[in-house]
């Protein structure tokens, strides 16, 4: 990244809804969720396949679950009409930046649980691991201004704290 976090991103339906490689749940667009600000900073270069490589690298994802959307109007295929919409906005909002990137990955909780997504199944979930700590970690650090459904559950029915994180690591926008 070139740039700190910026904390006014497209407000998307993110969700801790997708469990990873070492049981983590992370957040990803989870289609009915509640809207939450996101974050962004800016990239290193300038050249889109570049940047999409680089993330792609870091997700350890396959190209086709790495997303773009240009200042132009060119969208990822796959890419709903809701988070077209919110991040064609956004960008209108942000003529400075020609696009941006992201992690198009879905929830992959009924291929990994056999049931659909619910709070309630993730909170158990996370109340069932084993090893909890990296799990717990990587919710607790995540920024403040994302408030899912499953964080608040956790905070109140696991008692897990939201971390404050270093102000050096946010833009003062």
């Amino acid at each position: 990244m070139k740039s700190c976090w910026h904390r006014d991103g497209p407000a998307l339906p993110v969700e801790f809804a997708r469990i990873s490689n070492d049981a983590r749940l992370t957040l990803v667009i989870h289609p009915g969720s509640v809207d939450q600000r996101t974050l962004w900073a800016t990239a290193v270069s300038e050249d889109l396949d570049a940047v999409r490589q680089n993330l792609r690298g870091r997700e350890g994802a396959d190209s086709c679950a790495i997303h773009n959307a240009t200042a132009g109007g060119q969208v990822s295929d796959g890419v709903s009409s809701q988070v077209r919409e919110a991040i064609a906005g956004w960008l209108r909002d942000h003529r400075e930046l020609a696009g941006c990137v992201w992690t198009g990955l879905a929830s992959n909780w009924s291929e990994k649980q056999g049931s659909d997504f619910s709070v309630e199944s993730a909170v158990r979930y996370l109340r069932d691991l084993q090893n909890p700590m990296r799990a717990r970690e990587y919710i607790q650090n995540t920024p403040e201004q994302i408030q899912t459904a499953v964080r608040a559950a956790a905070r109140e029915q696991l008692g897990w704290r939201d971390a404050v994180l270093s102000s050096t690591l946010f833009a003062a926008d």
